[in-house]
């Protein structure tokens, strides 16, 4: 009987009909979608670090006319004040419609991806979304930031016609006007994600969510 294998000698010869495992598919849009908000993440604290050192010089400005600018004097140019109001006035608009135009072409220049809502439950139909919100919102930060520098620069420099004001004689009376009215116009730049994906969903008449 020796020659003879038993039949668990057998199920140990012929091979297992057990099935193989499948092979999991490898997505790697989560790891994708992760990177990109940990980019728009710091991109925005770029941001917030340039808006507060913009801000913050205007301060300095305003001290600093106060402790060494010569005292008000009656020898200033009347006209001086009115022109510098009319700059700053100029300066004021420029920071609304100048950055706005600028951040609405270079974020069309991308040319992001976008779809008809069909294929989304959560908008209604019709209606054009972003493939991608969060790749989509790490290509725009650049465009953003430069929309935000252009605009914050315009706006400091309404501080700085005070600021000179203030080293031509003209009381603070007449300077401080123009630092409030920066703070104001500067406060109102301060960095938001809402405002991002306005201005994002603008330019392309497209949802992100």
């Amino acid at each position: 009987m020796g020659g003879r294998g038993r039949p668990a000698d057998v199920g140990r010869l012929v091979p297992s009909a057990a099935p193989r495992p499948t092979e999991r598919a490898i997505d790697p849009w989560p790891e994708v979608r992760a990177g990109a908000d940990a980019w728009h993440a710091v991109r925005m604290q770029v941001r917030l670090v340039l808006w507060s050192a913009l801000f913050g010089s205007t301060f300095v400005y305003l001290a600093v006319v106060a402790l060494v600018a010569p005292s008000p004097t009656a020898t200033l140019d009347p006209t001086m004040p009115f022109a510098f109001a009319v700059a700053a006035v100029s300066s004021a608009a420029a920071s609304w419609f100048l950055p706005a135009s600028i951040r609405t072409r270079n974020l069309r220049a991308l040319d992001l991806p976008v779809a008809p809502a069909e294929a989304f439950s959560d908008v209604p139909s019709g209606t054009l979304v972003f493939r991608d919100p969060s790749a989509a919102r790490a290509a725009a930060a650049p465009a953003l930031q430069a929309a935000m520098i252009l605009a914050l620069a315009l706006r400091e420099a309404i501080a700085l016609f005070g600021f000179v004001l203030g080293f031509l004689g003209a009381p603070p009376t007449v300077y401080a006007g123009f630092f409030a009215l920066a703070w104001v116009l500067l406060a109102l730049e301060f960095p938001r994600a809402s405002a991002d994906d306005a201005a994002l969903e603008s330019a392309y008449g497209a949802r992100l969510r």
